[in-house]
């Protein structure tokens, strides 16, 4: 369409000048008030030079026209008024088309900018989230080698001083047996912790297992009643899925039971031919949002590295439920 303008715009100048040769006698000179659009036009198609050109051509075009009809037309007086009308258009028309012109021209490169910056953030953002991994990565391990090992090692001392003094018939053998029992019930909240921070065997155990861990920890940790749901026949995830879809189920529990104060969590999971959906529902208050966008951010971009994507929903249960989808794997291999 745009090659055609061109040819469309010198068929209509043609038709006009045309027309102002066989009007002229009726029209006399408002047979050039026409010409006025057509330069217009042509300083928005061509710019001011082309529109100039055009303004050149009409006044020879029309200096001959009046010689023509000289006979008719005495008004020499007016012959200026049409070129001067036309300079002003000329002008007007090619800064308006200047001015589109840096306007584009600026979108354009205000676009790159914002596609670069965007490019820029989704790198930083991915160094972020993995830089994030592999702390809790080291943090995991630290509580379950580092604190961990040292509170095995106080729990044999303890049992190893209350067995003693029990032989010896000594009334604190009861308080070496509380320590131990303590130092025991916090290395079970340590060890719980560590699998929260990472879940070292996701490769190898998968998703489901994961997850079921997980409830574990968040029942012993917090007391609360946390289900996760086999629905069918589930496919292994790759690593990298179920470690994302493991993180967003559990940045979920943490903001349901920490910020909204639930005291009921619900995971199911089941797949279809061409679907592996998550649905994920609570029972805490929705009346608190603080952290709220941040989490919505963070499950966003977990989700565009799955070709994931979320939707709300409703159970019996709950008010509201959010279900996560992302492509069966079995399909697309």
């Amino acid at each position: 369409m745009i090659k055609r303008i061109p040819i469309i715009y010198s068929l209509a100048f043609l038709a006009y000048l045309t027309f102002a040769f066989t009007i002229f006698p009726v029209l006399s000179y408002n047979a050039s008030i026409p010409l006025i659009p057509l330069i217009a036009l042509g300083s928005w198609i061509g710019g001011r030079r082309f529109g100039l050109w055009l303004l050149l051509t009409g006044m020879i075009y029309f200096y001959i026209l009046y010689q023509y009809y000289a006979d008719i037309y005495i008004h020499y007086y007016e012959r200026f008024l049409a070129p001067l009308l036309c300079l002003a258009i000329i002008e007007l028309f090619a800064i308006l088309r200047h001015n589109l012109n840096a306007i584009k021209t600026a979108n354009q490169n205000l676009g790159r900018m914002v596609a670069e910056r965007t490019t820029e953030l989704n790198t930083l953002t991915d160094l972020l989230i993995r830089d994030s991994e592999q702390r809790r990565v080291l943090h995991g391990q630290w509580l379950h080698d580092g604190i961990g090992q040292y509170l095995t090692g106080i729990q044999l001392y303890c049992a190893s001083l209350a067995d003693q003094l029990l032989d010896e018939g000594n009334p604190s053998a009861s308080i070496a047996f509380a320590l131990r029992n303590q130092c025991h019930s916090t290395h079970n909240q340590i060890r719980h912790l560590a699998r929260m921070l990472f879940p070292i065997k996701i490769g190898d155990v998968g998703l489901i297992t994961a997850l079921h861990e997980l409830s574990s920890c968040f029942i012993d940790l917090k007391n609360v009643k946390f289900t996760t749901r086999e629905l069918g026949e589930l496919p292994e995830l790759p690593e990298d899925i179920a470690l994302q879809m493991y993180r967003i189920c559990q940045e979920n529990a943490n903001f349901a039971i920490f910020h909204l104060n639930a005291s009921q969590v619900d995971i199911q999971i089941r797949a279809t031919k061409l679907t592996y959906t998550v649905t994920f529902g609570h029972n805490g208050s929705a009346k608190s949002t603080e952290g709220k966008e941040l989490l919505n951010k963070l499950i966003d971009y977990r989700l565009e590295q799955i070709s994931g994507t979320a939707s709300s929903g409703y159970s019996t249960h709950y008010e509201k439920t959010i279900i996560y989808t992302i492509p069966n794997p079995e399909q697309e291999g």
